[in-house]
């Protein structure tokens, strides 16, 4: 009986000891942002809060290097990449029509080519990757050594929906008259599809911007445009977000993630919770008869 009494302390001294090192482990390595949100990697611990003070000093920053930034506000699309544009580094050049090319000198018109044109994220479009380590610049290879005479043009972009990409594929499809079109999708833009305000969606990222979105009226698409006009009204909706008109459309707002608990007082619990929200409800997005599933599939429909 003492032994097994033994055993069980033991236990419970193991389990504390773990419990204390794990705190003290999860304290160091997050980080707290602007807004006193605690983020590990990209994982918010709740409670939540508005990111009101991060968002404006992204904003700041934009506007103070807005010519050195490849993606620019758009009014329309939300944001776009920066035309006619080379990168410090010079790993994303642009042409004038915002296509990612080898030189912002490219021709984008060649009437004796097949042309291609690519939609989509930031896979499409080449993240991290110099122009010559792209999808496009290889299919385009491809079709060279085979000598057939192709024009392949990328206007993916950085952090886009699928919604978006379709919006874009609206607005220059007249002008370039493709003969195929290839939308370039991952899994994750399916969430994007239903979200309005980039820094609720990503706590973690650098387009501080808002966009478009679809939402199904009558088992039809509908278009909510971009609700804002320049870059100082995300700002303004942020600091007005209990009242704002469009709030239950902007995807990701859940208010019992930004109600304070005693037992988030522990950092380790607070982002166990939030990390098992994240592997155990993720599926719900995917899952057919969930809004995100079904404007998905609507849209692709439409791209079709």
């Amino acid at each position: 009986m003492h032994s097994l009494k033994s055993k069980i302390a033991l236990l419970f001294l193991t389990i504390f000891i773990l419990f204390i090192l794990g705190e003290v482990s999860i304290r160091i390595l997050a980080e707290t942002d602007l807004d006193d949100n605690i983020i590990f990697r990209d994982v918010q611990f709740k409670p939540y809060k508005l990111p009101r003070k991060e968002t404006a000093k992204k904003l700041q920053k934009y506007s103070r290097n807005e010519q050195n930034s490849r993606l620019l506000f758009d009014k329309e699309l939300g944001w776009v990449s920066h035309s006619s544009f080379v990168s410090l580094d010079s790993m994303y050049i642009y042409n004038k029509d915002g296509i990612r090319s080898a030189s912002t000198t490219d021709n984008p018109k060649q009437n004796d080519a097949i042309t291609i044109m690519f939609f989509g994220d930031s896979y499409a479009h080449g993240d991290e990757v110099n122009y010559n380590g792209t999808i496009e610049y290889f299919l385009q290879k491809l079709f060279s050594e085979q000598n057939i005479k192709v024009q392949v043009l990328n206007f993916a972009a950085s952090g886009y929906g699928m919604d978006q990409a379709f919006l874009r594929w609206e607005k220059v499809k007249d002008k370039f008259e493709p003969d195929v079109v290839i939308l370039g999708i991952q899994f994750e833009n399916v969430k994007r599809d239903i979200n309005i305000i980039r820094p609720l969606y990503s706590p973690v990222t650098q387009i501080p911007f808002t966009k478009p979105r679809f939402i199904i009226t009558e088992d039809q698409l509908a278009l909510i445009d971009n609700p804002v006009k320049g870059i100082n009204d995300i700002i303004e909706i942020l600091n007005n977000f209990e009242t704002w008109k469009l709030k239950k459309y902007g995807g990701f707002y859940n208010p019992d993630d930004y109600q304070s608990s005693f037992f988030y007082n522990s950092q380790l619990i607070s982002f166990t919770s939030s990390a098992l929200d994240r592997i155990f409800n993720e599926h719900e997005y995917f899952s057919k008869g969930s809004e995100s599933y079904d404007v998905t599939v609507k849209l692709i429909k439409r791209f079709k």
